[in-house]
């Protein structure tokens, strides 16, 4: 399991209404340290986690057979590129048609702004990265604000995309959420962004990031964050359409601020048979041994998740029976967190 977090985190404003119901009733968080903005890839048996920087790492790994237990990796992007002095966060890893494995990453330019930086693994998940585009980032947006939390997504057809959040809200402007097409071997893009969303509800608080594209019974699922990350307002929403272009249209939060669970975000689904899938996001805790019960990380929860008989996603509060799913996949791995 990885360390424990020995740091400070995030101020938490805890609202009076705060709902009071119990929940999630589980063991969570499975990485219980600050792990922000997590992203979970398989690859064989294993599964590898990718999160923004901290604890002298660029790009935060671990890996594991069960999703539950955890073993901390090495920076898998020791070396940021030229044009990047830090600040990297939320990394997105995909198999390239190729054999190597394609990293895309939010990092800081110019000291400036944020921008999309892509690097090549041809070792396997865990890395090392080498950036590519060392003199300039793969995706800059300056007249948007920025642009951060990259995502792939790979639709039937073999047709790639990318999906990023223009960072508005940092320069006082709109949010929105973009696509556009990627090479065969994804390390350039193809044609011209469009737009998927943008921020327009009361609830949203002008933010929404984090996008997480996936197809679902021939209906696209955007899952997208809104809110304020540090604190109870942050959530997980989510837009359909039936074609890539759009227009997608919002549905609403599938998971918010209730009891134990506060700012839930950023988030990732993944299958792990057919009868079983997972969503995993970050969600703030509060520090131990603190005067300050405002003091808290953001570490990386899993719940089961499903779709009911009208295509809604619904997240489990708790594990329940669905944990004798990744028992199976390595139950030697078991043990104390």
């Amino acid at each position: 399991m990885v360390a424990a977090a020995t740091t400070t985190g995030v101020l938490l404003k805890r609202p009076t209404e705060h709902p009071v119901a119990a929940w999630p009733t589980s063991t969570n968080p499975v990485i219980n340290q600050n792990y922000p903005d997590p992203f979970v890839l398989k690859s064989g048996t294993d599964f590898y986690s990718f999160a923004t920087n901290d604890f002298g790492s660029n790009v935060q790994t671990a890996t594991s057979a069960n999703l539950l237990n955890w073993t901390k990796l090495p920076d898998s992007l020791p070396v940021l590129p030229s044009w990047s002095d830090g600040w990297v966060w939320a990394p997105n890893v995909h198999l390239s048609p190729s054999g190597n494995y394609n990293m895309v990453f939010a990092a800081r330019y110019n000291k400036t702004r944020m921008a999309i930086g892509l690097a090549i693994s041809p070792s396997g998940p865990a890395g090392p990265y080498e950036a590519i585009h060392s003199e300039f980032p793969f995706i800059d947006m300056p007249q948007e604000g920025g642009a951060i939390d990259p995502s792939y997504f790979k639709d039937d057809n073999g047709d790639q995309y990318l999906i990023w959040k223009s960072d508005g809200n940092a320069v006082s402007a709109t949010c929105a959420i973009w696509c556009q097409g990627l090479a065969a071997d994804g390390l350039s893009l193809v044609g011209l962004p469009w737009p998927l969303l943008r921020d327009d509800k009361n609830w949203e608080y002008q933010v929404i990031e984090a996008p997480n594209l996936i197809k679902h019974d021939n209906v696209y699922y955007l899952y997208y964050s809104a809110g304020h990350y540090f604190d109870w307002t942050y959530t997980v929403a989510y837009a359909t359409s039936t074609s890539i272009i759009g227009p997608f249209v919002k549905q609403g939060r599938v998971l918010s601020t209730m009891g134990d669970l506060v700012g839930p975000g950023k988030c990732c689904t993944i299958q792990v048979s057919s009868s079983s899938t997972w969503m995993i996001f970050h969600s703030l805790y509060f520090l131990p041994n603190t005067s300050d019960p405002r003091v808290t990380y953001r570490a990386m929860d899993i719940l089961p998740m499903s779709y009911d008989s009208r295509g809604k996603p619904v997240v489990s509060s708790s594990w329940g029976n669905d944990l004798h799913v990744l028992s199976a996949l390595n139950a030697s791995a078991f043990g104390s967190k």
